[in-house]
């Protein structure tokens, strides 16, 4: 914000996790379905123990990662990875239990080119929240309420989630309630 202005947000994702289908039910309730185990220390060393993750390097999953509860375990190692096709593969070939990238970038892999090997599944939360938005030039108020003004328009009337459909897969009720709440009223 020092040298530019933003627009409303457009997007939000968050780092989250894939697995293989077929993982152990411990590590799938901790990083897919986010149950009672994800908020135990010991479970999540227990899930974690002796196996590797990945995360391509310098992201912001990486960065998470290696500030996160998983940076604090002894038996766990993180890989990092020069691609998210090769942090996907890993988990499909057994190589990784689970690689970490946004939520976003995961599911338009895995819709475009999915990788050979065991059924993949993707985290139904994201473990961090981060929102898009258009950047604008800094002292334009004027554009910048024209720009906030038509994205809220194809946010209420649901155009937005066309677009979202379009690259990402049905919308869940989490991506509704953003479009609903970010929107201006008229």
């Amino acid at each position: 914000r020092e040298i530019v202005s933003f627009s409303l947000p457009i997007f939000s994702t968050g780092v989250s996790a894939v697995v293989a289908a077929d993982a152990p039910d411990l590590l799938k309730e901790i990083l897919v379905t986010v149950g009672p185990a994800a908020s135990s220390e010991a479970a999540i060393a227990e899930a974690f123990r002796d196996k590797t993750v990945g995360v391509r390097a310098n992201t912001t999953a990486a960065d998470w990662l290696s500030h996160g509860p998983l940076a604090k375990l002894d038996a766990v190692t993180i890989r990092e990875v020069e691609n998210h096709a090769a942090g996907l593969a890993g988990v499909a070939s057994g190589e990784m239990a689970a690689y970490f990238a946004d939520k976003a970038i995961l599911l338009g892999v895995l819709r475009q080119t999915p990788p050979a090997g065991a059924p993949l599944i993707v985290s139904e939360a994201s473990f961090t929240r981060e929102p898009y938005a258009l950047a604008l030039p800094r002292s334009d108020e004027d554009l910048r309420l024209v720009v906030d003004r038509a994205l809220s328009r194809l946010y209420r009337d649901g155009s937005i989630l066309k677009l979202y459909e379009r690259h990402f897969g049905k919308p869940s009720s989490e991506v509704l309630l953003f479009y609903t709440m970010i929107a201006l009223p008229e």
